[in-house]
């Protein structure tokens, strides 16, 4: 991670920002915020448990991925995946 941080500094505050421990989805989307008014955050349609919100910059700036961000028990878990990866998967 730490040789792929955009210069932004986007990557690595979001992952700090996951890394805490009592964290809420504000937290997270205040990250996106912070580095965007371009961000997109929806919930996924019925068809999929596999993540309760979707998060990304709508127009690619900072970052081009989309994060799934899922409520594990009580744990706030991502996962990140490019354009192409999240069509592919179909949610």
């Amino acid at each position: 991670v730490h040789d792929n941080v955009e210069t932004s500094g986007f990557l690595e505050e979001f992952i700090a920002c996951m890394s805490k421990p009592e964290r809420t989805i504000e937290d997270i989307t205040a990250v996106f915020r912070k580095y965007s008014d371009q961000v997109v955050v929806q919930t996924p349609n019925s068809n999929t448990d596999e993540f309760d919100y979707l998060i990304y910059f709508a127009d690619g700036k900072p970052d081009a991925y989309r994060y799934c961000i899922h409520d594990e028990m009580g744990q706030l878990i991502y996962h990140r995946f490019t354009q192409k990866e999240f069509e592919t998967f179909g949610f």
